[in-house]
């Protein structure tokens, strides 16, 4: 029965506009412009989030390298933001054509693909951690306590298993 039902849909779509119509891509485009720097900010808002990230990472595994990743992720997504503002208003001035505003920001991109490279560089830069004997017993009187949320932590702890702040 979905079948039927999906067959003779079909077969009226095509009479919904017989007459197929050319696809103007400036006006379609004109309606696409006004969000991209929306878009944009949107990545700057995921750029710091992703180093604050990395630089959790870079204080735990005491590799530099993701600092440096996670600033140039920042800039490349802020230069993103700046490219595509500047291409979108030489659109609406009809200083350039609708497809070059597309190829405006392919240098934030560009920056933000060796950024992920770095990241991926620092990530095979993580030294392996040196074994280390644990006390067989453990008793409460041993227990480190965080000063910001008061979690029970080891002994020998240097960041809080819950809030991952600095003891």
């Amino acid at each position: 029965m979905v079948a039927v039902i999906f067959m003779n849909f079909c077969s009226l779509i095509p009479t919904l506009n017989p007459v197929p119509r050319q696809i103007d891509l400036q006006s379609f485009l004109s309606y696409i412009m006004p969000v991209l720097p929306v878009f944009s900010v949107t990545g700057v808002v995921q750029a710091l989030f992703t180093k604050r990230a990395v630089n959790l990472l870079a204080v735990k595994s005491k590799v530099r390298l993701f600092r440096t990743a996670g600033l140039a992720l920042v800039a490349s997504s802020v230069l993103m933001v700046v490219l595509v503002c500047i291409g979108v208003s030489l659109f609406f001035t009809a200083s350039v054509p609708a497809t070059a505003v597309f190829a405006v920001p392919f240098a934030g991109t560009t920056i933000s693909y060796f950024t992920w490279m770095l990241t991926a560089k620092s990530f095979f830069s993580i030294k392996a951690p040196t074994s280390q004997s644990l006390p067989t017993s453990r008793t409460a009187g041993q227990a480190r306590y965080c000063p910001h949320c008061g979690a029970k932590n080891l002994p020998d702890a240097v960041f809080c298993t819950r809030c991952d702040k600095k003891l």
